[in-house]
């Protein structure tokens, strides 16, 4: 189901999908143009733009935040989890229209820099 309705999204002109879940963005990385890969090395910063996110969307419940917060964790730690493909694997193919960002600093001087 999941992947028939983002299979609509990605046959539309101009699209912006958010998100790692393998099965999900395999045609995205094909069709797409550009690729954002947000690599934060320390959880911490992964968590406060979780949070962030969560005040600035007021219809995402407390409970949505606390799921989210556990797969992250259990994602970064591999507790739980498949053997997929790691994503660094997936976009490496791509990689001439990816640009990595670790950081808030790196994202902030990307931004100033190109938009």
């Amino acid at each position: 189901e999941s992947v028939k309705e983002i299979s609509k999204i990605y046959a539309q002109d101009s699209w912006i999908v958010e998100g790692t879940t393998r099965r999900l963005i395999n045609e995205g990385l094909e069709k797409s143009d550009v690729i954002y890969y947000l690599k934060f090395n320390n959880i911490i910063f992964q968590y406060m733009a979780l949070i962030k996110r969560k005040f600035k969307r007021r219809h995402e419940s407390f409970i949505d935040l606390w799921k989210l917060l556990k797969h992250v964790t259990f994602k970064k730690y591999k507790k739980n989890y498949s053997k997929d493909l790691p994503l660094e694997n997936m976009i490496e193919p791509y990689k001439n229209k990816v640009t990595k960002l670790s950081s808030y600093k790196e994202i902030d001087n990307f931004l100033d820099t190109n938009f």
